[in-house]
C-alpha cells in the first residue's frame, strides 16, 4: 500500500518551490517536509501530514488528507505575508500526483502562532490546514 503522504509530499514540494514570489520571499528554496533542519535561517516553510487516508466510500482508492503548511519568520507580518503566498500556490490548485488525480485542494483553517526559543527569542508561524482529496 502506498501511504498518502508519500504521494503528497513530492507534489507539495514541487508546487511550493515552483512559485517565484514564494521562493523570492524565502530567499531560496527553504521549503521542508516535516521539520526544518536545526539552525536553518528564517524565513522558511514546513509542511507536514496531519491526518487522513482512504475514505472507503468507493472501490477506488479515494483519499482525503489534511496537511499543515506554515511559514516561520522573525515577525508576524513576515510570516503572514509568506502564508499568503503559500495560499496562492495551494488554494484550489490541482497538484500533480504520481498515480492519482487531485480533484480538491482547499484551506480549511488558518493558523497563526508564536513560539519562543530557550533564549526567549520569538519565532512567528502562519499558515493553514489544507484538505487535499485525490483518487486513482
Amino acid at each position: 500500500m502506498t501511504t498518502s503522504y508519500s504521494v503528497l509530499a513530492p507534489a507539495i514540494y514541487s508546487n511550493l518551490t515552483g512559485g517565484t514570489a514564494l521562493i523570492t520571499a524565502l530567499g531560496g528554496t527553504a521549503v521542508y517536509s516535516d521539520a526544518a533542519p536545526d539552525g536553518v535561517a528564517l524565513p522558511y516553510v514546513v509542511y507536514s501530514y496531519q491526518a487522513g487516508g482512504p475514505e472507503n466510500l468507493t472501490p477506488s482508492d479515494l483519499r482525503s488528507c489534511l496537511v499543515y503548511v506554515r511559514a516561520y519568520a522573525a515577525s508576524r507580518q513576515a510570516a503572514e505575508s509568506i502564508a499568503s503566498l503559500i495560499f496562492d500556490r495551494l488554494y484550489h490548485t490541482n497538484l500533480s500526483l504520481t498515480g492519482y488525480t487531485n480533484f480538491f485542494t482547499t484551506c480549511e483553517s488558518e493558523v497563526v502562532l508564536i513560539e519562543h526559543n530557550p533564549a526567549g527569542i520569538p519565532t512567528y508561524t502562519a499558515g493553514g490546514m489544507y484538505r487535499i482529496r485525490f483518487d486513482e
